[in-house]
This record gives C-alpha cells, sequence and structure tokens, in this order.
C-alpha cells in the first residue's frame, strides 16, 4: 500500500515487517532482493538496515535527548496536579526556558511549533482538554470555595511539619505615602499638601515559614540597572534585583527560588515533604523550578482565585501593619526635612 506525494511515491510498512524482513536474511539466509519483493520493501532501505546503514531516525535530528523530554513531561504533569494546567503555549514557552537555559540554539529561535507539541502529548500520553471557563460573578469567592480551599489544604498538609510550610507574597512600595487627613479653613476648595517625592517604587517578596521563622526578603526595583548603593542598610540575608516594572517575573521569581527558599528547606533537619503557598505562580514557575521541586519533594500549594484578602496570611496578617509603619517613617522623613 502506498500514499502518493506531489513529488515522490513512499511506501509504507510497519517496523515489524521490516524487523522480520531483516532477520529473513540474517538468519535464514534469504538474499536482500527476495526478501524485499517477499515483505514489499524497498531493497536500498533493507540493504542499508542489514548492512547497519543509516539508522538514525527519519526527519530532523532530535535537540534534547528522550530523558530531558520526559523530564518535560513530568513538569507539565507536576502542574497539572498541583491545580494549574498548562496550555500549549505555556508548555512553548517551557521549552524555550529550558533551550535557553541549556544554550541549546534552534532555527526557530528556541520556540517550538504547534506540531512538535501535538506530538509531545501524544509521545508522553498527554491529552489537550477544554477546561471550564466561568463568569466573573461566579469567579466571586463564595464560603464554600473558602471551604472546599482549607479542607484540600488539610489534606496535603497532613504529616508536613510546620516548619517545612512557607507562605510568600509579594507587595508595591512607593516613596509616595499618598492621601491622609489634614486639617483645613471650612469651605477649602483645594486641599494640598506639599511633600518631596520621587516617585520611585519597588516591591518585595516577604517569606514566613509556619513555625513563625521569616525568611530574608527580596527587593525588586523598578529600573534598568541595579546600583550598588540600593543594596546597603537593608535586613540580613536581604536579596535585590530590578525589573522594568519593579514587579516580579520569572527569572526574578527563579532567583527568588534558588536564593531564598531552596536553601531554606535544605537546611531543614528532616526529610519530609516541603510545601510552598502563594497565588499568581503559574505564570513564574520555569523549568529549573520544576525540576527542582520535584527532586526536592517539593509542592506548590495555590490560594484561590481572587481571595488573597481572606486567606493569603501575609496579606491580611503582615502587609497592613507594614504599610503603616512604612507610611509613618516617609511621614518622620517629611518632617525632619521641614524643620
Amino acid at each position: 500500500m502506498s500514499r502518493e506525494n506531489e513529488k515522490r511515491t513512499y511506501t509504507d510498512y510497519t517496523p515489524e515487517k521490516l524487523q522480520a524482513a531483516v532477520a529473513e536474511v540474517q538468519k535464514k539466509g534469504a538474499s536482500i532482493y527476495v526478501a524485499s519483493w517477499s515483505f514489499g520493501i524497498p531493497y536500498s532501505t533493507l540493504y542499508h538496515k542489514v548492512h547497519g546503514l543509516h539508522n538514525k531516525k527519519p526527519g530532523s535530528p532530535n535537540v534534547i535527548t528522550d530523558a530531558q523530554e520526559k523530564d518535560l513531561a513530568d513538569t507539565v504533569r507536576v502542574e497539572g496536579i498541583w491545580g494549574f494546567p498548562l496550555t500549549a503555549d505555556c508548555i512553548k514557552k517551557l521549552v524555550k526556558q529550558f533551550l535557553d537555559h541549556n544554550k541549546m540554539n534552534t532555527k526557530l529561535n528556541n520556540s517550538p511549533g504547534k506540531d512538535w507539541v501535538n506530538s509531545f502529548l501524544k509521545r508522553h500520553n498527554l491529552v489537550s482538554r477544554l477546561s471550564q471557563n466561568i463568569k466573573r460573578s461566579r469567579a466571586k469567592v463564595d464560603p464554600r470555595t473558602i471551604n472546599e480551599y482549607f479542607d484540600n489544604l488539610a489534606t496535603t498538609v497532613d504529616d508536613v511539619p510546620s516548619e517545612n510550610m512557607i507562605n510568600y507574597d509579594e507587595t508595591y512600595f512607593s516613596d509616595d505615602p499618598g492621601s491622609t487627613k489634614v486639617v483645613v479653613q471650612r469651605g477649602q476648595k483645594h486641599v494640598d499638601r506639599v511633600m518631596d517625592h520621587s516617585k520611585s517604587s519597588f516591591s518585595v517578596m516577604f517569606t514566613g515559614a509556619g513555625n513563625g521563622k521569616v525568611l530574608p526578603p527580596y527587593v525588586v526595583y523598578a529600573a534598568l540597572h541595579l546600583y550598588p548603593t540600593w543594596t546597603e542598610g537593608g535586613p540580613k540575608g536581604c536579596r535585590y534585583n530590578r525589573t522594568k516594572s519593579g514587579w516580579f517575573d520569572s527569572a526574578v521569581f527563579e532567583d527568588w527560588f534558588f536564593t531564598v527558599a531552596l536553601p531554606y528547606f535544605k537546611g531543614l533537619r528532616n526529610d519530609k515533604k516541603s510545601i510552598i503557598i502563594g497565588d499568581n505562580v503559574a505564570s513564574h514557575l520555569s523549568f529549573r523550578v520544576l525540576q527542582s521541586c520535584i527532586a526536592n519533594n517539593i509542592s506548590f500549594v495555590l490560594l484561590p482565585p481572587n481571595s488573597t484578602h481572606l486567606c493569603q496570611p501575609l496579606d491580611v496578617v503582615y502587609f497592613g501593619k507594614s504599610m503603616e509603619r512604612y507610611i509613618e517613617r516617609l511621614e518622620e522623613k517629611e518632617q525632619r526635612m521641614c524643620s
């Protein structure tokens, strides 16, 4: 049976039939010509197979090894288990991160195409399915959502020591203290307060463990360059970085994981499972972070959507007081400058 192409004719045969034809020649002494005719396999193909020539797989050579591809498939499965399955575009991004990190260059700028993704899914028994999109009104947090989250969390953290659980969250700071109440003449239309501020801003990732230990903060400035003077006088162990927006991106999140979170877990004196609780993690996770989590028995737990004000311990307990104290310091600085 053959299939026609615009330029040439291809002959179809199964790998089993090819192996049988090779055995007919090598073990039973049949000639290549006879075996070729009997099994419907081109003479040149059988000749090359019998003599061990051109044994490479058809098509372009693979850029990554089978073992590396299996690792990629495992990371895709892990994200699905954690509750944030990847889209095809996310898989492309994950592969590109892997290729870029390992300095593997391809003709397509390390971005795999749709056909590769489809073949990848088939090879590793993965399937692309439609996820259910819920309306904004249904996405609002309700008691059922919160109860389900804590029920699942109770199962997840079962037998996990408190020191093996960390919670992270990012908050934004600016040197503009914002609005505050002041005393003026009744009826005054424009109430302005003169304060010097540079409109500079930065974000900080705070991390706390279940046993009350606070990990070193991670500061990200909104800038193109990180100047040495910006890293002076901070808390012990504090890390510094910069992005154009001042918010965390995947590269900065990866650095936070390997310089703050992972060293903390490796310093624990037990071999129990570890858990990282946070939100907005799906867009930040890289292949290196996922592989390290698998290797070190670390799992991510995502907070329910739109529930930070209810379920994020740092946001509920820590950030409010921290922001109040930060604004107080700005006010004190302004008063010193005015005196």
